[in-house]
């Protein structure tokens, strides 16, 4: 039986105009899903800021936790995540994914993303019988 992470938002749950698909990876400070966008009818990634430390899900919300200061923590990091999704959209570049904009809702802040299909670079050094050659990573990292 596959169970849901109770910090990560359920597939169907409808965050603006995007539908969540599932989660595409999380880190300590976020969440990050494949929506799509039924309108456009095109897939997206959604970034959303969630501070594991500061914050628990309340069904599609978030609370803070009861951890001295988590309220303004979490605000300073939520300007953070606003200056990031600022600065990422001045780029138009190859290797650096498209911002498509930031917005508020269910008392955090997401970013959207364009979606870009392919592995992630642990899934490949995990698929590596041996660490890899330098030859392998210059052509990975020179690009």
């Amino acid at each position: 039986m596959n169970q849901q992470d109770p910090a990560t938002l359920v597939p169907g749950t409808k965050v603006d105009q995007y539908t969540v698909s599932n989660v595409l990876g999380r880190g300590g400070f976020g969440i990050t899903y494949l929506v799509h966008d039924e309108a456009l009818q095109k897939d997206f990634a959604l970034k959303e800021f969630f501070p594991e430390d500061l914050v628990i899900r309340d069904g599609t919300s978030i609370r803070f936790t009861a951890r001295p200061h988590s309220e303004s923590d979490y605000r300073w990091g939520l300007k953070k995540f606003y200056d990031e999704a600022r600065l990422l959209a001045q780029f138009s570049h190859n290797n650096i994914v498209s911002v498509r904009r930031v917005f508020e809702g269910n008392n955090t802040a997401y970013m959207l993303l364009d979606f870009v299909r392919g592995g992630t670079l642990e899934k490949w050094l995990l698929g590596l019988d041996s660490p890899p050659t330098q030859e392998e990573l210059d052509l990975i990292a020179t690009p």
